[in-house]
């Protein structure tokens, strides 16, 4: 005797069950693709948006730059008019970025780059060296 199978909800009946072999999909199409199987990390996405330009008025001119560099405009405004405690705060997490250290290779390179093609003026040169003097790099510095 047979046992009686039990039909219900993942347990279609036996005749309309696949047969060993049988194909789930007898007529070869390909699935669509999903949208989310095309779409880019989050990251992607926000970097895209940080690299498109917008227009900015500066200094009575509009130009166009990149989001990215609007926003550390605006950021650089918006901590000058900050409280020392936020100004601290933001210091110290731009040193955590590497913003100085940046800076300071910047500086470096700008330097090198003026006193090996004399492309600037002496007026140009002396605001280099009050740059350089307020990253804080002194006499002994600067011939690294």
């Amino acid at each position: 005797m047979t046992e009686k199978y039990k039909v219900g909800y993942g347990k279609p009946p036996k005749e309309h069950q696949w047969k060993k072999g049988q194909s789930g999909n007898p007529s070869g199409k390909k699935r669509k693709a999903s949208k989310a199987a095309n779409a880019k990390p989050l990251l992607d996405y926000v970097v895209e948006e940080f690299l498109e330009p917008v227009s900015l008025t500066i200094g009575g001119k509009t130009k166009k730059i990149p989001v990215a560099q609007a926003f550390a405009k605006s950021f650089a405004r918006d901590l000058l008019q900050a409280p020392l405690k936020a100004k601290i705060l933001a210091l110290k997490q731009l040193k955590e970025l590497g913003v100085f250290h940046r800076l300071n290779t910047m500086i470096e390179d700008a330097r090198d780059e003026a006193e090996s093609d004399d492309l600037i003026s002496e007026d140009e040169r002396l605001m280099l060296d009050a740059v350089y003097k307020a990253a804080g790099l002194g006499e002994q510095d600067k011939s690294m």
